[in-house]
């Protein structure tokens, strides 16, 4: 055989083995860079530990966060609106430890809205309802991101049958009802037609993988800050054109089920429950800041629910708050933002001192302390 012939075997050889070489590199070369930003996000930027959810207990558990978990909470790409917290031993988000808390306590149920994690403590809703009660609430936080009317429910059977509350505030935000049909472990969701009013989804665990892996700054970063979620990356926005809607037989009735199920649910008459309706405060600046002629309204099934709830609470005897009434006066008198848009459309510090001031003037307890309530125990 010639050594041309030789030669020419070989250079595919080559060829394949300098490109294995190339892809190694490559691959060596980002993962020391995906290396670097993770110190740099751990180590010169402030720290981004967000909440994590704990494995369950056992099947029927609801879910929690991991219990005496710090954390911290930084919005938008360049880490703004930093923050700190810590879980309590029951896995909820307060510094509280809620088997130690006096009476009375305010049990306060939510969504994201209520759970506050963008927010310092005092500058929450908790916090503010403290605050501005002069002690007299000690609000016990059982919010959770992702939650709807169903899980409201399902928290007060747990917790209504755990501790003696003095009064309840479940803050309802759009969206709360069709959500409800919606089955996201750990969370209660609507019964099937025919059932239970409402069923509590399984808690998934996290393999030890997962949990490694959600610790990553860079993961949080990501996910967190840069709102990356591979289900509506290649979502399509758009407007849907308007369709009239009607509540059915069946919504209607599971609606009054629920409101009947409230008080028995945290053993407290009506009139200690309030219920803080939200609504989008993007809204709220599109009418004072940008009038435009009045379009007929087009209430989805999901509004209508929600009227229908405050209707039938009102007519039970529940205290309703208007958010969007008190939060709108405020900008038409100031100006002044609401939220952290366009960063993020939670409340900030002024939306909740406002909030919890119409909710504290609701329950008639702006007096000080009970006589001779011990101190509440804090977890920091």
């Amino acid at each position: 055989m010639s050594s041309s012939t030789s030669t020419s075997e070989r250079a595919p050889q080559l060829d394949l083995r300098r490109a294995g070489l190339w892809l190694l590199g490559a691959l060596a070369g980002v993962l020391a860079l995906l290396v670097l930003i993770e110190l740099g996000l751990e180590l010169l930027l402030p720290s981004v530990r967000g909440l994590h959810r704990d494995n369950p207990s056992s099947p029927a558990a609801s879910a929690r966060f991991v219990r005496n978990q710090e954390y911290s909470f930084a919005m938008g790409w360049d880490l703004r609106h930093k923050v700190r917290g810590k879980t309590n031993a029951m896995g909820f988000l307060s510094p509280y430890q809620f088997d130690a808390v006096a009476k009375p306590a305010v049990a306060l149920f939510g969504d994201s809205f209520t759970e506050g994690e963008m927010l310092a403590y005092g500058e929450s809703l908790a916090g503010q309802l403290e605050a501005q009660s002069g002690g007299a609430i000690v609000p016990l936080n059982f919010g959770l991101s992702g939650a709807a009317l169903p899980h409201y429910l399902g928290m007060a059977r747990e917790m209504g049958a755990r501790f003696e509350f003095d009064a309840a505030v479940i803050v309802v935000v759009p969206g709360d009802y069709l959500e409800g049909f919606e089955e996201k472990e750990g969370l209660y969701s609507w019964g099937k037609p025919g059932s239970e009013l409402i069923s509590l989804v399984p808690a998934a665990s996290r393999s030890r993988w997962k949990q490694i892996a959600r610790e990553s700054a860079l993961v949080y970063y990501v996910r967190g800050n840069l709102k990356f979620n591979p289900a509506t990356l290649f979502a399509r926005p758009g407007q849907k054109a308007c369709m009239p809607h009607a509540l059915a037989a069946a919504d209607r009735e599971r609606l009054s089920r629920y409101v009947d199920a409230l008080p028995r649910a945290l053993r407290l008459d009506a009139g200690r429950i309030v219920l803080a309706v939200n609504t989008n405060t993007k809204d709220i600046y599109e009418r004072v800041d940008r009038p435009r002629p009045v379009r007929d309204a087009c209430p989805d099934v999901d509004a209508l629910a929600l009227a229908e709830l405050r209707r039938l609470a009102a007519v039970r005897g529940m205290k309703v708050v208007e958010i969007g009434a008190l939060l709108e006066q405020h900008y038409r008198a100031h100006r002044r933002l609401l939220d952290f848009r366009p960063v993020d459309p939670h409340w900030n510090d002024i939306a909740t001192t406002l909030i919890a001031g119409g909710i504290v003037r609701e329950l008639s307890l702006a007096g000080g302390p009970a006589k001779g309530r011990p101190a509440l125990a804090r977890t920091d």
